[in-house]
């Protein structure tokens, strides 16, 4: 069963990482399929897609390393 709770407080740990990164490319891209200022609620619409949330995990990896 997937557990939503987890996978959005794992978006908003994603999302607060990404915005500490002091990379104006790596946030600029990831606000074009993450929402600037998200709402929990707009986290909660991904991770309830499991499409979203893999693309969302993929391109955190891909920002970040």
């Amino acid at each position: 069963m997937i557990n939503i709770r987890a996978r959005v407080d794992l978006l908003e740990n994603m999302h607060q990482v990404i915005r500490s990164l002091n990379d104006e490319r790596a946030y600029e891209s990831w606000i074009l399929f993450i929402p600037d200022e998200p709402s929990r609620d707009d986290f909660r619409g991904i991770a309830e897609d499991e499409n979203d949330f893999e693309h969302a995990q993929s391109l955190f990896t891909s920002l970040v390393l």
